[in-house]
């Protein structure tokens, strides 16, 4: 797939740019950044790249977002992976001023070489990384107050999903096969959620751990080093506790299992297997949900909500059969 072209910001625009502005409030001695880039936009949440941000020229990555959000990621960077033998992005701070809705964070940029699932060692470092992530974090993360990553929070997704969707029958846009889609969602939500006894249950018997949430290609980074290849992972925006399952649901298990056995000597490798798929289950409602706000803000262009709700609902319905 071919990458977005960057948007950048040179010349007398960089000095009033809120990220410069932003990172200078932090950073009163940086020197003037040289350009920025726009690395993704959206009204409040926003990520850039700010060049020449330290006196030997180095980059650094601005994140804007809610507060809530960002202090939650910033104490993981500052708070866990400093603890974590795991390579890791350097946090540089962030801050939230009183009277505005957003705050900032500061990270060491990850480069641009992107994990690729399809090259072996690629899936052996991201299986290895995660894997003990969830065994050194046990004694960390307990005292952190994260938010629930089981099967609560899936749930939400699930009844939020469902609920847009209904209210999205209302758009004069879509057509009678777009209709069919939103009803063939809503007869999956509502199936699923008749059968989430079991999945809680399952989720009850499960190890708990600190789970990333969202432990996908694009929020991986390989480098290059003198001693070889490692990962580093950012986007801690959906960090919780709970069950790892939706880490694992793309994950290499066989690779996996021996970083985690001994931690967990009562999780035999069919039950590791299952979790990846209840993690799989997780990871479509979540893709549902989000799925479905995208329709919600569509208008009249609804083609690409409604080509990615009829994928989802075909996987979640397939995903569902074991819990019936």
């Amino acid at each position: 797939m071919p990458k977005r072209p960057v948007v950048g910001v040179e010349g007398n625009e960089l000095l009033e740019h809120p990220a410069w502005l932003a990172w200078r409030r932090l950073n009163a001695g940086s020197p003037t950044v040289t350009r920025i880039e726009i690395l993704q936009g959206r009204n409040k949440s926003a990520t850039f790249r700010l060049y020449s941000a330290f006196p030997n020229g180095g980059t650094v990555i601005a994140k804007r977002g809610y507060p809530e959000t960002l202090r939650r990621e910033y104490e993981i960077y500052a708070e866990v992976l400093p603890h974590v033998p795991l390579p890791a992005l350097r946090c540089f701070g962030w801050f939230c001023l009183q009277d505005e809705e957003y705050a900032w964070l500061f990270l060491e940029d990850a480069g641009d070489d992107e994990f690729d699932p399809s090259i072996e060692r690629h899936r052996v470092l991201a299986a290895r990384w995660i894997g003990k992530l969830h065994v050194n974090a046990l004694q960390l993360s307990t005292s952190m107050h994260l938010p629930p990553a089981g099967a609560s929070r899936y749930l939400g997704h699930l009844r939020h999903a469902r609920q847009l969707l209904v209210d999205c029958r209302a758009n004069p846009a879509l057509s009678a096969k777009d209709m069919a889609v939103l009803d063939s969602v809503v007869s999956h939500c509502d199936e699923l959620e008749a059968l989430w006894g079991r999945i809680e249950k399952q989720c009850g018997d499960l190890p708990q751990t600190l789970v990333h949430g969202d432990f996908v290609p694009k929020n991986l980074r390989v480098r290059k080093g003198l001693g070889g290849s490692s990962l580093v992972l950012f986007d801690w925006e959906m960090v919780g506790w709970g069950p790892p399952a939706a880490d694992l649901a793309s994950v290499d298990l066989e690779v996996y299992w021996p970083v985690v056995s001994e931690t967990w000597p009562g999780l035999d490798k069919s039950t590791l297997y299952q979790m990846a798929e209840l993690g799989r289950l997780f990871r479509n409602l979540a893709a549902i949900d989000w799925a479905a706000a995208r329709l919600a803000r569509a208008g009249p262009w609804v083609d690409n909500a409604i080509a990615r709700l009829r994928v989802y609902s075909s996987t979640g319905k397939t995903l569902c059969r074991r819990y019936r």
